[in-house]
């Protein structure tokens, strides 16, 4: 590896208590959403594995679902003062997704709040991101324009202010414009917000192969179409160098197990790896991260190996975009190291931190881990209830230096919970 529409706040503060030590575990059988299973059409394999001893975890909130929303997909952003902002697909006032905030420190402790409830059909499964003035920005799958195109709406981009003011940038409206953006956004510089769409693109029916699109003061520009060979149905945001080039994933297309791709503001987009499953890995569904170096890294839903039933438990990776070339780091086994990564990673110097979705502990409910060159360790293993199921999303770092995720179930109302985890010394 080399180095590195005008609403206000929802809800109240709701005081949260620590899970405490772990009372046993629980096997539950979580539903992705729709946005990762039409993603790749497969169904997942929960892989038991032998419980051990595990890096101190706790939970600071547990989803209670309804109001206060349910089913976390998304990594959450951090501010500068430690506080923790994501998304849930499902709950909020409407029940379809919310808007929230975890206040961590503080002498009252750990505290929750939704800041929006979207309205129908909307469910975000993207995480968010700030701009200089705190401002946050993100996506919805559904919501917005209904058309032959999008029965359920074909998504939006949304700015929500530091105030609680909530206000649609952009409404898709499918065909050649794009539709369903699952994907969360990257922001340059000048304000201006680039993204992709699962759906749409160059023929115009709702399942063309999606594309990439730049959103500057209101107007939307077509950066690019994918059409099945440069890859196909792109799920993971994108990230920026700060150079003006552009980074993302597409789980499908390309050799047909899916490609790591560079473009620049003005579309001219490089295919930097076409995934070949079997040991090199399949279907990235994760959004990518950079080193310092330039190098970047991600995660693959599948390959790497024969185990998971021949499919393979995932990898992860890094392309070195100058030649390009990829590495596999480590492919997973299904068994104590876990099964699945569907998330971003965290980077930290030589280190990389993830989670997967299953395997990792009797009850298969996923990891926490990190990998430093071609070595992975389970930092955490989920048992169910109280401390989580399933982690789709990542882990980011906390002012305190704990990596802090979610769950998409379990927790005491088996709805979700946030958690963080001491990472080793």
């Amino acid at each position: 590896m080399h180095s590195a529409n005008g609403d206000t706040l929802e809800g109240s503060f709701l005081n949260v208590a620590d899970a405490g030590p772990k009372v046993g575990s629980i096997t539950f059988a979580a539903t992705l959403s729709f946005a990762l299973a039409s993603a790749i059409g497969l169904f997942l394999i929960v892989v038991a594995a032998q419980p051990m001893g595990a890096q101190d975890e706790g939970v600071i909130y547990n989803f209670p679902g309804y109001s206060n929303g349910q089913t976390p997909q998304a990594s959450m952003i951090l501010d500068n003062k430690g506080n923790l902002y994501g998304t849930t697909t499902q709950g909020g006032v409407h029940g379809y997704g919310a808007v929230f905030e975890v206040i961590v420190a503080g002498n009252k402790g750990p505290r929750e709040r939704v800041l929006h409830s979207f309205s129908i059909n909307s469910n975000p499964v993207s995480s968010l991101v700030f701009d200089g003035m705190g401002n946050f920005y993100g996506t919805t799958v559904g919501g917005g324009k209904v058309n032959e195109y999008c029965p359920q709406g074909c998504g939006v981009v949304f700015e929500l202010t530091t105030g609680g003011k909530y206000t649609v940038l952009y409404k898709f409206k499918g065909g050649f414009d794009g539709a369903n953006p699952y994907g969360g956004l990257a922001i340059d510089s000048m304000g201006n917000l680039y993204g992709t769409t699962r759906n749409g693109g160059m023929g115009g029916p709702q399942y063309d192969c999606g594309t990439e699109f730049e959103l500057s003061a209101g107007v939307e520009t077509i950066l690019y179409a994918f059409s099945g060979s440069d890859g196909c149905y792109p799920t993971a945001g994108l990230v920026t160098d700060g150079y003006g080039n552009l980074y993302g994933t597409t789980p499908q297309g390309g050799a047909g197990y899916g490609t790591v791709f560079e473009s620049d503001t003005f579309g001219d987009l490089t295919t930097l790896h076409y995934f070949a499953g079997g040991s090199d890995g399949a279907y990235p569904l994760s959004s990518l991260v950079l080193d310092d170096s330039g190098f970047v890294y991600g995660t693959t839903q599948q390959g790497g190996g024969a185990d998971c039933g021949g499919t393979g438990c995932g990898t992860v990776y890094e392309v070195d975009p100058t030649i390009p070339k990829e590495t596999r780091l480590y492919s997973f086994m299904g068994g104590s190291d876990g099964a699945y990564p569907y998330s971003a990673l965290a980077i930290s110097g030589y280190t990389l931190y993830g989670t997967t979705y299953s395997g990792g502990g009797a009850a298969g409910n996923g990891t926490v881990f990190e990998v430093q060159g071609t070595t992975e360790t389970v930092l955490y293993r989920f048992d169910g209830s109280p401390d989580g199921i399933n982690p789709v999303g990542g882990v980011v770092f906390g002012t305190d230096g704990h990596l802090y995720g979610t769950t998409t179930a379990g927790g005491t109302a088996n709805r979700g919970t946030v958690y963080y985890v001491v990472p080793e010394d």
